[in-house]
């Protein structure tokens, strides 16, 4: 059986369905695992590493939001992917289709729907965006991190069946603290700060981290994940440092699946409020300061306070 998947853009589109992937190649019988996204994501580099063959569409899977020439281009870049992903599915085939939505989903989620591929859309947002709510209806069947997303989508989708699932993460139940401090170079009685803005640069992230750094490894070792533009710098701060308190730092351009090794040997996070992070940090029982990204349309913040409130009942 031949299924396929499609998201593309940020982690937060790309680790839950790269959770779904691991969990289906764990079956018995897994199926055939095939990725649909687009240009300018993370899946470029997160999908082909996690050995599923890849296919890009001609839409960018983040969208541009400044005024430049790819305002322009990026609907011309989304009507050319309509045939583009209605011939693929023509081809191919899948017998069915599991999305995390996002601007890369709108032309398969069109075209799925004229040749009658079932499919799985989940959101982990609280407050669908906009091409979630454009296309719910065309899905089979809807998977949601919160009860109040499938009120939110109830409008939209008024005949599409809605399960709350929650965010598919990685396998947690196999994070051993003491290993993952070894693997890192943490020693063993060091508090540890773990800083990361998601899976793109935090420009205010990293210069927070470097007013402060002098001061923070006096207290605690840091591992902070600077992004790939931010991490030069934070290696020149790392370098500023005398040289006996170096190893209380840490910097990272990005961290795949190691992640999982910073998160078990934390003791406290400091991230944005993306869902999967939120989750994997639930799951682990860290305590959290939560920083929501101001320009994500409410989504994060929505997040952290109906997670806060799942908890609360």
């Amino acid at each position: 059986m031949r299924l396929l998947i499609v998201g593309g853009g940020t982690g937060g589109h790309i680790y839950p369905a790269l959770a779904v992937a691991r969990s289906l190649r764990a079956r018995p019988d897994p199926p055939e695992l095939r990725w649909l996204g687009g240009h300018r994501g993370l899946e470029g580099n997160l999908v082909p590493a996690a050995g599923i063959p890849l296919t890009r569409l001609a839409a960018r899977s983040l969208r541009t939001t400044t005024a430049d020439v790819h305002a322009i281009l990026d609907p011309i870049r989304l009507g050319v992917s309509m045939p583009q992903a209605a011939a693929l599915l023509a081809g191919d085939r899948p017998a069915a289709i599991f999305t995390t939505g996002g601007y890369v989903a709108v032309p398969v989620l069109l075209a799925a729907a004229v040749l009658r591929i079932p499919v799985v859309l989940w959101d982990g947002n609280v407050i669908p965006g906009r091409a979630v709510r454009a296309t719910a209806r065309l899905a089979t069947t809807l998977a949601v991190s919160f009860e109040a997303t499938c009120r939110a989508l109830a409008a939209a989708a008024r005949r599409t069946p809605c399960f709350v699932t929650g965010t598919p993460i990685r396998d947690v139940t196999t994070v051993d603290r003491v290993a993952a401090r070894e693997r890192l170079g943490i020693a063993p009685g060091d508090r540890v700060l773990l800083i990361f803005g998601g899976s793109q640069t935090v420009v205010r992230f990293n210069a927070a981290v470097a007013e402060a750094l002098p001061r923070l490894i006096e207290r605690v070792a840091v591992i902070h994940v600077a992004g790939e533009d931010g991490y030069p710098g934070a290696l020149a701060a790392r370098e500023a440092l005398p040289e006996s308190a170096r190893r209380r730092y840490r910097p990272y351009p990005f961290l795949r699946d190691e992640m999982l090794s910073a998160l078990g040997a934390a003791d406290l996070v400091v991230g944005r409020a993306g869902s999967s992070t939120l989750a994997e940090v639930t799951a682990l029982g860290l305590p959290m300061i939560v920083v929501p990204y101001p320009h994500a349309a409410g989504h994060q913040r929505a997040r952290q306070l109906e997670l806060r409130l799942d908890q609360n009942d």
